[in-house]
């Protein structure tokens, strides 16, 4: 996928041991401007059915579950990742 593509490399000696590998720099926050984001930024509201997985939900409204990422970067409110996702009957009983 060519967005992670953009990530930065950068020179790391992991083990401490004089070897210096080529990294991925994966400490990167990405969001998007809310001042760019104005009423003409393409916003669809939907209510994710019981238990819909973001790959499952990606593969229903683009076609392939490559694009879930989008729902933690432009939803404010799924910024801790997976933990924040809506959780069925099951896990949200767990949860409780």
């Amino acid at each position: 996928m060519s967005f992670f593509k953009q990530f930065p490399k950068t020179l790391a000696d992991i083990d401490r041991d004089g070897v210096v590998d080529r990294v991925t720099d994966i400490f990167r926050y990405v969001d998007v401007v809310d001042e760019f984001a104005d009423d003409s930024f393409a916003y669809k509201n939907i209510r994710v059915p019981n238990g819909m997985r973001p790959d499952q939900l990606s593969y229903q409204l683009y076609g392939t579950p490559s694009f879930y990422w989008t729902f933690f970067i432009l939803n404010d409110n799924l910024k801790g990742g997976l933990d924040e996702w809506s959780k069925d009957d099951y896990e949200l009983d767990q949860y409780i």
